[in-house]
C-alpha cells in the first residue's frame, strides 16, 4: 500500500491522501484511486511536503531562502542575509546580529574582562613566596592586611 498526497497546482494546496497499490497503479489508473483526479489542475507525490513548490513539473520542499522570502522563516540567532541568500556564521558569545550586521555586545564583554582581571589579581596576589630562602609563604591580602594592623598597633602602643 501507498500513501499518494495530490496537491492543486495553482495553491499547491494538499487536497487528498488517496492510499493505493503502488505509484504506478495511481500513474496508469488515477480516477481509479482518486476519482476526481485531473492531471491539468492538480500533481501529485509520494512524499507529503510542508511548503511544496513545482520546479520543472516537478515538486519539492521549498529552500530556507524561499521560505524567507515569501515570509514563512525567520533567521535564526546566526544568520543574516547576503547577497539575497541566508548565510550562518559563527559568532562569539559577546556578537549578536542586529539589521543584518553582526554587533559587538560592549558591556558583556567588558564585564567578562573586569571579571577575568579580578581573578587574575586574586590569583597572583596569592601566589607563593620562598621566606628565608626555605620557607615557602603564601602572599595573601589577608596575611598583609593582618601585619599591617599588628604594626599599626605595635606603633600605637609604644
Amino acid at each position: 500500500m501507498q500513501v499518494i498526497h495530490i496537491y492543486n497546482r495553482s495553491n499547491l494546496e494538499l487536497i487528498a491522501k488517496p492510499i493505493t497499490t503502488s505509484t504506478e497503479d495511481f500513474k496508469s489508473n488515477s480516477e481509479r484511486f482518486y476519482p476526481d483526479w485531473n492531471s491539468e489542475t492538480m500533481v501529485f507525490s509520494e512524499i507529503e511536503y510542508l511548503n511544496p513548490k513545482i520546479e520543472n513539473g516537478k515538486l519539492r520542499e521549498m529552500t530556507k531562502d524561499e521560505l524567507y522570502k515569501v515570509g514563512k522563516y525567520n533567521l535564526a540567532k546566526n544568520e543574516l542575509i547576503e547577497n539575497g541568500k541566508i548565510k550562518s556564521v559563527e559568532l562569539s558569545e559577546y556578537e549578536y546580529i542586529e539589521n543584518n550586521k553582526i554587533k559587538l555586545n560592549r558591556e558583556k564583554k567588558t564585564e567578562n574582562i573586569l571579571k577575568e582581571l579580578t581573578n587574575l589579581k586574586i590569583e597572583y596576589s596569592e601566589k607563593e613566596f620562598i621566606f628565608k630562602e626555605k620557607y615557602l609563604q603564601k602572599n595573601r591580602e589577608l596575611d598583609k592586611n593582618n601585619l599591617g594592623n599588628i604594626v599599626t598597633m605595635l606603633l600605637v602602643s609604644k
